[in-house]
């Protein structure tokens, strides 16, 4: 057995192990090494047992020899990572952040090349290196902590929590406690559009409250962020061009952001929008204003209100010849994007045919 190596625990090292505000973060770092060591599949696990709380994380990616576990996994700020798009994590620290649970061990055992390794970091964060008579396919973290059934129970149901936030869309079959977490890359409102690429996936929706709307950002389907960024819009974007930043908590606003945000835009003010004025001229057209039902009303007052975000934040439409007409009111006047754009209240009433009432709302 090799005498253990002191790590650095300087300043520095403290503050990459406290870099999260969630302490609970190291779970979507070990995920997002596995995926860049190439695993499609990650086991979480956890086992109580004599006072001690056992977690494992489990993946079936490309491992680490000794070389790798010396120069990376052992060295801040030491990462092959920069520069391949195929790589989500670009720092080469994220592994520290299992100390901030301040475990009593941290145990990995992986193999490649032929060699097979073991290695223990202390309650000290030192670790040493054991080399292994026994192969295993990719690599295996169990983190070690000491407390009471009631404290074990709680970070279970936290850490379950955390991973499916940080991982419920990624590329690849996430397993907590036995159950996958993946969900489809969607958005529940309507009307809604999605968007592909070769490598980039974009759904944009008219968010069910007006004034809300989530923003999130991933990065192979692992979260960056979620946060409102456009009022009365949910979407998801998916790009392996975006980046989060050193402290997890947002997206990089740089240039690849600024490209995705106006890709968003442009699917707002084009094709949703076209979408938002199709099924509306089809809803009035079928609707029977005698017999409508609440559900189709409120049907009917949904895609108004997404009509009406578009007018407010569409392309500035300044001739009504390049407006088509979306429905026809009660006289049988055609009613385009145009006129509901520059009336001066922007209000639909329904009327089940022409009547002196309709004719003077016509009029007026």
């Amino acid at each position: 057995m090799a005498e253990p190596k002191p790590l650095s625990v300087d300043a520095t090292f403290e503050r990459l192990v406290h870099q999260f505000s969630d302490k609970l973060a190291f779970f979507r770092e070990l995920v997002q090494n596995a995926l860049d060591a190439g695993s499609k599949e990650v086991e979480v696990a956890f086992e109580y047992s004599d006072g001690r709380l056992v977690v494992t994380v489990d993946d079936w990616g490309a491992g680490m020899n000794r070389e790798i576990i010396e120069t990376r996994l052992t060295r801040l700020f030491s990462s092959s990572k920069a520069g391949d798009r195929t790589k989500i994590g670009k720092f080469g620290i994220g592994f520290v952040s299992v100390f901030a649970i301040d475990p009593d061990v941290v145990c990995i055992d992986t193999s490649r090349d032929g060699e097979h390794w073991r290695v223990l970091f202390d309650d000290q964060r030192r670790f040493s290196l054991l080399r292994r008579s026994e192969p295993r396919e990719g690599t295996r973290v169990r983190i070690y902590k000491t407390m009471n059934r009631g404290a074990a129970d709680s970070f279970e149901r936290e850490a379950i929590e955390t991973l499916r936030y940080w991982c419920r869309h990624v590329h690849a079959d996430i397993r907590v406690a036995g159950q996958s977490i993946g969900e489809p890359f969607d958005l529940p409102a309507e009307p809604k559009l999605e968007w592909r690429s070769e490598d980039e996936h974009i759904v944009v929706a008219h968010s069910r409250d007006p004034k809300g709307g989530l923003a999130g950002f991933y990065n192979r389907g692992l979260t960056l962020v979620e946060r409102p960024l456009i009022p009365g819009i949910d979407l998801k974007v998916s790009s392996p061009y975006l980046e989060h930043t050193l402290t997890r908590d947002d997206v990089i606003r740089d240039a690849s952001f600024e490209r995705v945000v106006e890709r968003v835009w442009k699917l707002l003010r084009g094709p949703l929008r076209e979408r938002v004025e199709t099924e509306l001229g089809e809803a009035l057209a079928r609707v029977e204003v005698a017999t409508a039902t609440r559900a189709s009303i409120a049907g009917l007052d949904a895609l108004w209100a997404a009509a009406r975000w578009h007018l407010e934040h569409g392309d500035g439409l300044s001739d009504r010849r390049a407006a088509p007409p979306l429905f026809c009111s009660p006289s049988g006047r055609p009613i385009s994007r145009y006129d509901l754009a520059h009336a001066s209240e922007r209000r639909v009433s329904l009327a089940p045919g022409p009547s002196s009432i309709s004719a003077l709302l016509e009029r007026d």
